[in-house]
Order: C-alpha cells, then structure tokens, then sequence
C-alpha cells in the first residue's frame, strides 16, 4: 500500500510505506507493524496509508553521510592504530575527531535542506503535508483507494 497524495493542481504523489528487512530483502514492514514476504506478495496489499509510516520509510531510504564517515574515520584509524605501534588513542585525538565529524555533520546538515535528491525530497514533502497540509507549498490532501 502507499499514502497517495493530490495536489491542488491535481497532480497525484505516491509514497511507500514499505521498509526492507534483513540482507535478503524478503521480508517488509511498516512503522505501524504490518508486515509482509515477498513468498506472500498478497499480503502487501494490507491496509496501511499512514503518513507517519510513510515518514518512516523515507528516512529510512536516506544515509546519514556523517554516520558513514564517523564508521570510515574509525576504521581508518584503528588501521593505523594497528600498524603503527607509536600510534596511542589519545583522548585529544578523540575529542578532535568528533569535532571534525560535528562539523561536517553541521554542514552536511545546512545543504541537506537544498538538496536535490529524489529520497531527501520525497521526505521534506512528506513533512511538509504532515505539519502544512502543503506539497512544495501546493495545497494538498490524502486520498484513499
């Protein structure tokens, strides 16, 4: 199932609700609870148009870039940590680093709200019809099939 939206130019948006479960990616689920296989494909067609599901699933299609570099930093250093033996896990250097990461995150963060990406947008309208009831500042209702 998927939240469909019509705007007030009657364009229709349609939003999953759905999110992949394990590294097979055979089983969903919603924020709600409702579940489904991909073994049973009938059973997505359970009744779930919840906006806050649809929230849900969107933010969950969306890397955190300052996650993935906080990983990589760390195994980066750990790496170094290990083949050089002069190398001490100096709580400076930590501090340092989440300052580095803090800050990339903060700028990260700063041009997300302009991003062009198709998944960050999808999120930012869902958002905005949650709090505006608006599409891109476009009036904007929910439909039920």
């Amino acid at each position: 199932m998927v939240v469909k939206l019509r705007l007030e130019t009657g364009e229709i948006k349609s939003y999953d609700v759905w999110v992949g479960q394990g590294d097979d990616r055979t089983t969903y689920h919603t924020m709600c609870g409702k579940k489904y296989s991909s073994d049973n494909p009938e059973d997505r067609n359970n009744d779930c148009n919840h906006i806050g599901c649809a929230i849900y699933a969107a933010d969950r299609k969306v890397i955190s870039l300052p996650l993935a570099l906080l990983f990589l930093l760390s195994f980066v250093w750990i790496l170094l940590d290990y083949t050089d033996s002069t190398l001490e896990l100096d709580p400076l250097w930590i501090g340092i680093l989440f300052w580095i990461i803090y800050i990339i995150w903060y700028f990260y963060e700063k041009r997300d709200l302009t991003s062009t990406d198709p998944r960050k947008q999808r999120l930012r309208e869902l958002r905005e019809f949650k709090e505006h009831r608006t599409v891109n500042g476009i009036k904007a209702e929910q439909i039920f099939d």
